[in-house]
């Protein structure tokens, strides 16, 4: 007799993980990140635990978009801005649509004094339809950073 349980547990990861009444695809989505909506544990791979190491998302999809950008993502929490541009722009070549590697992308060239890349990346978003990139850029048009 098979056993079914550990059949379970397979079809739920390959269906991707349920929060709340919501499933998000794939541990590492983007989109799930941003919104709060992953577990823990995936959270934590996103923030370095596991994202290089073995069976990590860059290591396994190494030309997946989202995977560089929820790396730079975790540089930037770190604080790394010079690595997160690095892997915002290997997820911008990979995808040219992707308007939060502009955006995040834009913020990280503003912290390191870019202020001309950063107007560059934002306005980038803005096109891509990334309201919140226009309410920086006109922020900054004020006079604030």
């Amino acid at each position: 007799m098979r056993d079914r349980t550990g059949l379970r547990e397979v079809e739920k990861k390959e269906k991707g993980v349920k929060t709340s009444s919501r499933i998000v695809k794939g541990a590492n989505s983007a989109e799930g990140y941003e919104q709060g909506l992953l577990p823990r544990i995936c959270r934590e791979r996103s923030a370095g635990v596991g994202v290089n190491g073995p069976g990590g998302m860059i290591e396994t999809h190494p030309h997946d978009a989202k995977g560089y950008y929820n790396r730079g993502r975790a540089y930037q929490r770190r604080g790394d801005c010079l690595n997160a541009i690095g892997d915002y722009d290997r997820a911008i070549a990979m995808d040219p649509r992707l308007a939060w590697a502009y955006y995040y992308r834009g913020l990280a060239h503003g912290d390191r004094g870019n202020r001309r890349q950063q107007a560059r990346d934002l306005k980038a978003a803005a096109r891509l339809g990334l309201g919140i990139a226009l309410d920086i850029l006109a922020a900054r048009k004020r006079g604030g950073k």
